[in-house]
Parts: C-alpha cells; sequence; structure tokens
C-alpha cells in the first residue's frame, strides 16, 4: 500500500482507510471532488466517497417511509455505525464533514427539503451525475436517498435503488433486500492508503546503484 492524499486521486479510483493497530481496513471509491462544502471549510477542497461494497443488505425504513429524514437506515447510519466507524478509524474525527442532503423526489416534488447528515447514501442525482465510474455491473441492488414521490404526489413508500445492472428503479421503503454503501464527504487533505507500489519498495528505488556509488566514490 501507499499513503497518498484523497485529493490526488482520480474519480473512481478505490482507495482504504486503513487501522494498522487492530489490523482493520475498508475499501471505499472517490465519487466527486469539490472545492468546498458543508459548514466548516477546507483549502484543499473535499470529496465525496461511497463505499465500494455493501456494508449490508436492510430496509430504508422499517416502517415502510420513504422520507429519508425519518428512515431507520439513517438513524442508524448515523448513530451506531458512525461511532464504530469514528473508533477504527480515528482520523475521520476531523476529516469527516457534515453535509446537507437534497431530498427531492424523483417526480421533482421537494415536500421532503434537505436534511444533514455525517453518513448518507447517494441520490439519484449523484449517481445519475456519475454513472461513468459505475459502468461495471454492480450485481447487487442497493439504496439511494431518492423518494420515488411524495405525499403530495400521492407516494410516501417507495424509494429509488440500483439494480443488480446499473439502471435505476425503485421499490418499497420497507424491503430489506436492498443493499446499503455508506457515503461520506471527506477533507480532501486526508491521507489514504491505495493499492501499488510499497513505500519500503520506493525507497529501495531511490538508492544509486553499485555502479552509481562507484562512480560517485571516483568523481
Amino acid at each position: 500500500m501507499k499513503k497518498v492524499k484523497l485529493n490526488d486521486l482520480d474519480r473512481g479510483v478505490h482507495f482504504f482507510l486503513e487501522n494498522f493497530i487492530e489490523d482493520k481496513k475498508i475499501e471505499f471509491v472517490a465519487v466527486r471532488h469539490f472545492p468546498e462544502c458543508g459548514e466548516a471549510r477546507s483549502p484543499e477542497g473535499y470529496t465525496l466517497v461511497e463505499a465500494a461494497e455493501d456494508l449490508c443488505q436492510g430496509p430504508f425504513d422499517k416502517g415502510g417511509c420513504n422520507d429519508w429524514r425519518e428512515a431507520s437506515m439513517r438513524k442508524w447510519l448515523n448513530g451506531g455505525y458512525l461511532d464504530k466507524l469514528l473508533e477504527d478509524f480515528p482520523e475521520l474525527k476531523d476529516a469527516a464533514v457534515t453535509v446537507q442532503r437534497d431530498l427531492t423526489a424523483d417526480d421533482g416534488l421537494k415536500d421532503y427539503g434537505t436534511c444533514v447528515d455525517t453518513v448518507s447514501m447517494l441520490t439519484a442525482d449523484e449517481y445519475r451525475e456519475n454513472r461513468d465510474i459505475y459502468m461495471d455491473p454492480p450485481g447487487t441492488w442497493r439504496w439511494l436517498i431518492t423518494p420515488d414521490s411524495t405525499p403530495s404526489g400521492g407516494g410516501s413508500s417507495f424509494a429509488r435503488y440500483v439494480i443488480s445492472d446499473g439502471s435505476l428503479s425503485s421499490h418499497n421503503a420497507f424491503n430489506g433486500y436492498r443493499g446499503v454503501r455508506p457515503v461520506l464527504y471527506l477533507k480532501s487533505c486526508l491521507l489514504v492508503s491505495v493499492e501499488g507500489v510499497d513505500e519500503d519498495k520506493d525507497e529501495e528505488l531511490d538508492k544509486p546503484t553499485p555502479e552509481q556509488q562507484e562512480m560517485a566514490l571516483y568523481e
């Protein structure tokens, strides 16, 4: 593994957060870089990242509500899951940014407004805007936080999700057979690990060869 700054990664590149003491790591993908977002400001900007694989399967909301503000999955992600994530990867305590999330329904209704999350999932718009980095079929179904409609549009129970072939659809929010991929906004100056040349190997490559050493002595 090699350490790099998050903002040095191209969109779609996978990276890892690592806890060497407890031998834990988690894989994410860099979705999009932003110059700034959230209440705080960082001179190096922020990066939207998504877990590379489903964390688990579960209902959007156990009661069948498609309003992300009230969803049981949102409460868990920003509660027990976030607490454990910060415990395992303490560097996120400063790097993870709380941001406003757009809950505009797929049919354009804005009844649900916005909410503020530290951990979320992609919106349908975010998925569409970054579709080019999701060209490989995911093979599983996973939730998005965008509702299909709202009560004023005659719907309060269907939420959007990504089908295993990468296309979009909607289903009842109480359905427990949809994947959950946590999304975070991280400060882009955060050091992360990527697969590649080891740091020790980098140092070896920088060392002069015996021939170069002999020439240096001669000079």
